[in-house]
């Protein structure tokens, strides 16, 4: 008996040896094969490796609107049934959200804390560096880094001893001020970037431009697509006589909300009966509203959030509109565009580089990113005089995006 019992030890410390030695030999070639959302056949060495506890954190959190917000929540969602312990760690401005919620059917929790001002996005949480100092997880994945949250959340996971890592979620701002010091910003959360495990992308374009910004090396960066995740719901045929237009994603100045408005006279000229929807809530509304007022087009426009949790809600929403506009001055990934062409909606949208890799489906159309008044509505008439979209979907593979970042926290745990 105790001979089998050694046996049984040496087969175990042979096999344990065995997938070390195999994992450090193929290590590098598996986190290189972390592009655009993809994992190659590598990473089934990591298959039997134990489930983490990850940490999330986000300045804002869902039921607050946003891209990051629903990339955030769609991400932790899959990684806790996917078996981690998974907990989201975001801000309270006002106090309305409760403190500790907890998702009994995946096990979900999420903390929020504190931030000041309430009235502004600066988001400054020192509950943020004190709960991570007390906390005890394996990677700390932080989402987005505008705000006062990144820093703190990144000189605690350091300070710990935690590996962490940062997805950009670049975006723009409306105050010009705030603008002219992103460049001074980048450089002060240089050295904080410089020791995260890995640094993610939602495209190309993304990756390029911090490699550039910051000068670091290109193998620190990884491009991870963001994916869109509607619901299905029933195919809806849209209304040829009354085109319904949206404009979706949050109400900033940016975001070019009010250039839409202000070519919807002209559309109407050419295109009676059309409406708009600007979908999306934010600080720029009172002056969108003063904007519709002006221009005596109250009757034609709706400004409207959808509650980031009514997701079936927001695909028929986007089922019913002939066209999906985003005029927006930047953008790291579109979120709303990718699932408007996921439901075969014709949309329209600014030449960025977010929406490059969209180009190529025959529902998408693009004009210059300062077009004037008259440009931006022919566009639009334009697209309206299209026939309806086809069905021919993008495929959201959330699968491989959730997989892709499974690979990062593996390899930062484990030492890169």
């Amino acid at each position: 008996m105790e001979e089998m019992r050694v046996t049984l030890c040496l087969r175990r410390c042979a096999s344990r040896l065995w997938r070390g030695l195999l994992f450090r030999r193929h290590g590098r070639e598996a986190t290189r094969a972390v592009v655009d959302g993809r994992v190659a056949e590598q990473t089934e060495l990591l298959s039997e490796t134990p489930k983490l506890r990850i940490l999330l954190v986000t300045a804002r959190y869902v039921p607050d609107i946003g891209g990051t917000e629903l990339h955030t929540k769609e991400l932790a969602d899959r990684l806790a049934a996917a078996g981690h312990n998974v907990t989201v760690l975001t801000t309270d401005l006002t106090g309305r959200y409760p403190a500790v919620e907890l998702d009994a059917r995946t096990g979900l929790v999420i903390q929020r804390v504190r931030a000041w001002p309430a009235r502004r996005d600066f988001y400054l949480a020192p509950g943020i560096y004190s709960t991570i100092r007390r906390g005890c997880w394996d990677v700390v994945h932080c989402q987005g880094y505008h705000t006062f949250v990144a820093p703190l959340a990144m000189l605690a996971a350091q300070r710990s001893h935690i590996p962490y890592i940062v997805s950009f979620h670049s975006g723009g701002h409306s105050s010009r001020f705030r603008r002219s010091l992103r460049r001074l910003h980048h450089w002060t959360l240089r050295p904080l970037l410089r020791r995260a495990c890995w640094l993610v992308a939602g495209s190309r374009s993304e990756a390029e431009f911090f490699q550039k910004r910051l000068g670091f090396a290109s193998n620190v960066f990884r491009i991870i697509a963001v994916h869109a995740a509607l619901p299905v719901v029933p195919r809806v045929e849209p209304d040829r006589h009354h085109p319904l237009i949206l404009s979706v994603g949050r109400l900033e100045q940016y975001k070019g909300h009010h250039k839409v408005i202000e070519a919807l006279p002209l559309v109407a000229d050419r295109q009676p009966g059309v409406t708009l929807r600007v979908v999306g809530d934010g600080p720029y509304e009172p002056q969108l509203r003063r904007l519709v007022d002006k221009l005596g087009v109250k009757g034609s426009v709706e400004i409207k959030a959808v509650p980031a949790t009514q997701r079936e809600e927001m695909a028929q929403l986007m089922s019913q509109a002939w066209l999906v506009v985003s005029l927006s001055d930047f953008e790291s990934a579109g979120l709303a565009i990718r699932e408007a062409v996921l439901l075969g909606r014709r949309v329209l949208v600014t030449e960025t580089l977010a929406f490059a890799d969209l180009l190529q489906s025959p529902l998408v159309g693009q004009i210059p990113l300062h077009s004037s008044r008259e440009q931006i509505a022919a566009a639009i008439v334009g697209h309206l005089q299209q026939p309806d979209g086809d069905d021919a979907r993008l495929v959201a593979d959330w699968d491989a995006c959730v997989s892709a970042y499974e690979t990062l926290y593996h390899f930062a745990v484990r030492g890169r």
